[in-house]
């Protein structure tokens, strides 16, 4: 019998290790030998995909002649281009007995989306599609990564307080772990080791 598919997520602002930390974790699992791992930035950014549009809408966006656009907007597309990943990509793979390692989840589009004034309620009608495409699969472990507040910019902290208040309110539909990415690598690697103990 298949072995089913896992969902592991990790999440903080940019900037704070995610994606070294996640490439990591998942390169430790396909070590184990424990069935296929995947790892993508979500939406990712594959030429032809729409994750590759969104990334040039949010971070190139006078190349695709649009002048401003709207955070609530901006976080619109964010979620149609996480949409087409779960449809075309990490649904049959999970039902094909894959770990995913997902470095962001729709954790970003909220925090992104309120740190940018977005009003709450209508980022989280946006954010309930997203979860209904998910279906009933939610994250093993969501990793939050965060670094010591007294070292960071006013904006730097103002994310981090979103995302520690989206992780305790999260807390209840699955584990969590904050790991504090402020020392080594192999410090961080361990606490992330830890908690799966």
């Amino acid at each position: 019998m298949k072995k089913p598919g896992r969902l592991y997520v990790f999440e903080g602002p940019d900037g704070v290790g995610k994606t070294t930390l996640s490439k990591w974790f998942a390169r430790n699992l396909q070590s184990q030998d424990d069935g296929p791992v995947v790892w993508s930035s979500f939406p990712g950014s594959e030429k032809g995909s729409v994750g590759n549009l969104v990334y040039r809408l949010h971070h190139k966006a006078a190349g695709l002649r649009v002048k401003t656009i709207h955070p609530l907007s901006l976080q619109l597309f964010h979620v149609a281009a996480h949409i087409d990943a779960i449809e075309s990509r990490f649904q049959k793979q999970i039902q094909d007995g894959a770990t995913i390692v997902l470095d962001r989840f729709w954790w970003s589009t909220w925090v992104y989306g309120r740190f940018a004034g977005g009003d709450a309620a209508i980022l989280n009608a946006m954010i309930d599609v997203e979860k209904r495409v998910w279906r009933n699969l939610k994250p093993a472990r969501v990793f939050l990564i965060t670094r010591h507040a007294a070292r960071s910019s006013q904006a730097r902290k103002h994310l981090e307080q979103l995302y520690v208040q989206l992780a305790r309110k999260e807390a209840h539909s699955g584990p969590v772990t904050r790991v504090q990415s402020d020392g080594t690598l192999i410090e961080a690697q361990n606490q992330i080791l830890s908690s799966l103990l």
